[in-house]
């Protein structure tokens, strides 16, 4: 895999919100579904980056926008309880489920390292001012938690660009590529086809293909290599618990874990 802090190329502010809002998308989509404000906030989310895949340059975009208009062709027709159900069916409440939604249960096992590992995510966390709500029940390797992470350095370096600190905006880059690199690229891939193939529904595989062709888009344009679609669930093993298996990000003075 290349190494990220060698890669220096610029994004024109209407290219990194485009991706925000993809990332903004993926953590509604694959967060626990929230009763009577959750499909309003994904139909909003999914217009949001409809409008703004024009700004994406990528030999994905035509792919991207086909899978875009699967999600708003299904999408509509589930209901609240349809989408809780399925979600429970594939994620389970527990760390290992059908479709595991935490990062350090993909390859080999490594107990005796997962406790550094996780801290190292929450480190990137908290180089942002995060840190994991205390009111949610996911762990800092949920799959949600970590989109709506980039989501939120994608967008603050958009912010950083558009008030003319590009120094600022680079950081914030620089560190979104490294985390991309480090964590979503390794798993992401994995996670979306063992989702595609335990999904009973259209538009559930219509996530699944969305989440795939999204990180395979990302890995383009940040010129990375992806991981492997295959890659194992952990054996299941006794070992000493590593956090609850929830939590959501939140910044030390406000709540974005309900974006």
């Amino acid at each position: 895999m290349s190494d990220p802090t060698s890669i220096k190329t610029p994004y024109k502010a209407s290219e990194l919100f485009a991706r925000s809002q993809g990332y903004r998308l993926l953590a509604i989509l694959l967060r626990y579904p929230k009763m009577g404000e959750g499909l309003n906030l994904l139909q909003a989310s999914l217009k949001d980056y409809e409008g703004s895949l024009e700004d994406i340059e990528t030999p994905w975009k035509n792919q991207l926008v086909r899978y875009v208009k699967k999600l708003s062709q299904t999408l509509p027709n589930i209901s609240e309880d349809e989408w809780i159900r399925e979600y429970e069916y594939c994620f389970g409440h527990t760390a290992n489920s059908k479709v595991s939604a935490y990062e350090l249960e993909y390859g080999e096992e490594h107990s005796h390292r997962e406790p550094q590992e996780l801290a190292d995510i929450t480190a990137f966390y908290q180089a942002f001012g995060l840190q994991v709500s205390k009111k949610a029940h996911e762990r800092g390797d949920h799959i949600h938690v970590e989109c709506e992470f980039m989501h939120f350095l994608t967008f603050k370096a958009v912010y950083a660009l558009e008030h003319g600190q590009k120094d600022h905006a680079a950081t914030c880059e620089e560190s979104a590529l490294r985390f991309l690199s480090d964590h979503l690229v390794r798993w992401m891939p994995a996670f979306a086809v063992r989702l595609g193939r335990t999904a009973r529904f259209d538009w559930l595989n219509a996530i699944a293909d969305f989440a795939l062709c999204f990180i395979l888009t990302e890995c383009d344009i940040q010129g990375i290599e992806a991981g492997d679609r295959n890659l194992p669930i952990r054996i299941v093993e006794e070992k000493v618990e590593t956090g609850c298996v929830s939590c959501q990000l939140s910044p030390l003075a406000r709540d974005i874990g309900n974006s």
